[in-house]
């Protein structure tokens, strides 16, 4: 029978306790117990600490039992790639762009004023009469993709916190993303991706956002960043490397 209470009233070490779950398997639990008034003023020297949960409960009479563990994960990193659609201007369109520029120049006009040139339509293949009925009927976007890699990065108060500030707002080859740390599915979907056609001036490249910093009481600190795909204009954002 385990000594709960000190002749001194103070908490006192017991046995380590260990229990499994599927999802996590074993976890080792330090064990302490005491009156309340001493568990009280001992848990808030724990938490924070080297511990990611603390329990108490009530043993009876005047005892209380204090359970507290550590994941043994100093850090976890989650990975995601999301698809999303984004509504461009028709004129951005690859298609649009690759037109004779006097059938763009008529469309162009028609676009902005509203009013074609009787000339245009005897000119127009069938590229160029798409657009224009497209634009008659007021459609004046089209969906193009971006790709989103974020990561999701877990680190306990026991990690030293790296945030990535280089190079922000900056566009990465894919190759010059943190590919080491990627998990291999991901990777593989990252590779598989097909550049569109490309407008002049722009490259299909990952825009590097600026990261979200997220702490909690449980002494546990979030770290998400980003990579947007998308074809970036080059007078806008600066290259990591050209190419």
């Amino acid at each position: 029978m385990p000594r709960y209470i000190g002749s001194n009233g103070e908490v006192q070490p017991q046995p380590d306790e260990r229990t499994w779950t599927r999802n996590k398997g074993w976890t080792t639990y330090n064990v302490w117990v005491g009156p309340q008034a001493a568990v009280d003023g001992f848990v808030p020297s724990i938490i924070g600490g080297a511990y990611d949960t603390v329990e108490i409960s009530h043993v009876g009479g005047i005892v209380y039992k204090v359970r507290a563990s550590s994941s043994g994960l100093d850090e976890v990193n989650t990975w995601e790639l999301l698809g999303a659609g984004l509504n461009e201007p028709l004129s951005k369109n690859p298609n649009y762009a690759a037109l004779p520029p006097e059938q763009r120049g008529f469309l162009d006009d028609f676009n902005r004023t509203g009013i074609i040139d009787p000339a245009a339509t005897s000119i127009f293949g069938a590229t160029a009469t798409y657009i224009y009925l497209a634009l008659k009927r007021e459609q004046l976007h089209y969906q193009a993709s971006q790709w989103i890699l974020r990561s999701i990065k877990t680190i306990s108060s026991r990690s030293p916190i790296v945030v990535g500030m280089s190079n922000v707002e900056k566009l990465h080859r894919t190759s010059e993303l943190p590919v080491t740390e990627i998990y291999p599915h991901i990777l593989t979907a990252i590779n598989a991706i097909q550049a569109p056609t490309m407008l002049g001036g722009y490259v299909w490249k990952w825009l590097k956002q600026t990261p979200t910093i997220t702490s909690s009481l449980s002494a546990m600190t979030q770290i998400t960043q980003e990579w947007w795909l998308y074809q970036w204009p080059t007078f806008m954002y600066s290259e990591v490397s050209t190419g």
